[in-house]
């Protein structure tokens, strides 16, 4: 028969943290956001090893589409979402108490108890402990996106180069952004193709994604040109874009529909109201 505080310390192991819900972030669990520029903000979301990767990032979506209709946006256009997902690794030493047994009639314990109940029985052996180190894989998503009445979209997805990418690719000492897919409605599908590596907009030298949106945010001219290459070869071509508000619109509702429907969430905030 097993020890009581044996078994104890099995139920102790045995026990998972609740995962973290949907609330403000205090430290380092829950969401949070910043301004990038007067256009670009993020909303971040980060859970703990309970977290479901689902429900962390669309607690960060749903937080960026708070914050845009408290801005009295009726639009929350997200441009790129950053998967920071990352381990840890947790140290833990339990102490545990020495062996007891027990018996209950008709059992006969260790020490033949007999008669009705529960007979306990001293204990024996020195205390004990225990180090266990584990991985835990801590769901964390930033939500880049920008609050507007009308959204436009290149349709396009692009990835980070770093220098070294960089440096392998072209012989260039500074990072660049590069192509990475284009959506069959893409109104730049004929000018364009994955792979290019895009290194300037409109004038401006861009090493990562978040430059590159915001070197069109940020600009004044009325059309966006980029710089790239292309089989080794500077280009450059005007990025056209295409109205997606309705597009935009539609995922923002299925994304507060999915939201409301999280306890921590449909009790407490305002978009779940039916008289939103």
């Amino acid at each position: 028969m097993k020890s009581i505080a044996y078994l104890s310390f099995l139920a102790l192991l045995g026990c998972a943290s609740e995962p973290v819900t949907y609330k403000e972030s205090t430290g380092k669990s829950g969401y949070s956001d910043k301004m990038i520029d007067q256009n670009l903000r993020v909303s971040s979301f980060q859970g703990n090893s309970s977290t479901k990767k689902e429900k962390a990032q669309l607690y960060a979506k749903f937080h960026a589409i708070e914050l845009c209709k408290e801005m009295n946006s009726p639009y929350t256009h997200i441009l790129t979402i950053r998967d920071t997902t990352f381990d840890k690794e947790v140290t833990q030493t339990n102490t545990y108490a020495p062996t007891y047994y027990y018996g209950v009639s008709p059992y006969y314990g260790r020490y033949g108890a007999y008669g009705a109940g529960v007979s306990m029985y001293g204990a024996y052996g020195p205390m004990n402990t225990q180090t266990t180190t584990d991985v835990k894989t801590i769901p964390q998503f930033d939500v880049y996106f920008e609050c507007v009445n009308k959204a436009q979209d290149a349709r396009m997805s692009f990835k980070g180069l770093s220098a070294a990418d960089m440096k392998n690719l072209m012989k260039d000492v500074k990072g660049g952004v590069q192509i990475e897919e284009i959506l069959p409605d893409s109104p730049n599908k004929k000018t364009l193709q994955v792979g290019d590596i895009i290194i300037k907009g409109n004038g401006t030298r861009v090493e990562k994604v978040v430059e590159l949106y915001q070197s069109h945010r940020n600009s004044n001219a009325e059309k966006f040109v980029i710089e790239f290459f292309r089989d080794g070869k500077r280009k450059t071509a005007e990025v056209k874009f295409l109205d997606v508000t309705e597009m935009v619109g539609s995922a923002q509702e299925e994304i507060i529909k999915e939201a409301c429907k999280d306890d921590s969430i449909k009790g407490t905030a305002a978009l779940c109201k039916k008289d939103k």
